[in-house]
């Protein structure tokens, strides 16, 4: 009887440690922040910052251990402002020169007329559970690569975040919209000058849930697009291909005609 008891409870205690390791992300974003600068003349800047700590040696084996930014050299201008990581103990680490490689994006791949395009990949050092990796760079657009600004920011990431801050810097007599789905929250807005800001932060946002067939419009996202974007260009052709190719160069390819102008998806008249 003694022997059922002891195996009963050691079966209990397999069965509580395997549901909290379970329950446990690979990894978690402390911080988030994506930043828009546009300008009159339609050229923009996209800062980007992301503090993320890998709680799992499957986080920097399969999922974190590369950061991939695709952009098109003829119009944009990539500029990393830091790079590093600070492991366990506190050590600081920064990325080498040579952890930072120019490739072509691989949807790209049997697309001449977008061998052009480049991706940047970034191979972060200095890897380890409880490690966390600090990235910060900036994508400056030139004028004439879109149409009209206009981009989607998801809210909620594969791993939960802590804190997402999106900012916006539009001149004040531009035509800007915003639209949030998912959730209520109205962005704090000031100006300085003849600039107008608009600010979004989220905190605590849950993973997103990896189940298959869900709906697209599923999970918390927020619309940033001009006035001057063609009405008749759908949500998808909206975003440029710099931040969403696959789409562009697979499925979209064969649903509908599709002009390209700098890497960017334009709905025909």
């Amino acid at each position: 009887m003694k022997k059922i008891i002891v195996f009963i409870t050691f079966a209990l205690l397999t069965v509580s440690t395997t549901t909290l390791a379970e329950n446990e992300p690979d990894a978690v974003y402390h911080k988030i922040i994506k930043e828009y600068t546009l300008y009159a003349d339609g050229s923009y800047d996209l800062h980007c910052f992301k503090q993320l700590e890998l709680k799992s040696l499957f986080a920097f084996n399969r999922l974190f251990g590369e950061t991939f930014v695709v952009y098109n050299p003829a119009y944009q201008d990539l500029q990393i402002n830091q790079a590093y990581t600070v492991m366990k103990d506190g050590t600081k680490v920064k990325t080498p020169d040579n952890a930072f490689n120019e490739v072509l994006p691989r949807q790209a791949h049997h697309f001449p007329a977008y061998n052009h395009l480049r991706e940047m990949v970034i191979t972060h050092t200095a890897l380890e559970p409880g490690a966390t990796i600090f990235l910060d760079y900036t994508l400056s657009t030139q004028a004439g690569m879109q149409e009209g600004f206009a981009t989607a920011e998801p809210i909620r990431r594969n791993m939960p975040v802590k804190e997402i801050e999106i900012r916006v810097h539009v001149p004040r007599n531009m035509d800007f919209n915003h639209k949030l789905t998912g959730l209520r929250l109205t962005p704090e807005m000031y100006t300085k000058g003849n600039q107008v800001t608009y600010l979004w932060k989220f905190y605590n946002q849950p993973a997103i849930p990896h189940e298959e067939n869900m709906a697209s419009d599923a999970t918390p996202e927020l619309f940033l697009h001009q006035d001057k974007m063609p009405s008749k260009v759908s949500c998808l052709l909206m975003i440029s291909f710099t931040i969403c190719p696959k789409h562009f160069l697979t499925g979209w390819q064969h649903k509908k005609t599709i002009s390209f102008k700098g890497g960017v998806a334009v709905s025909p008249a």
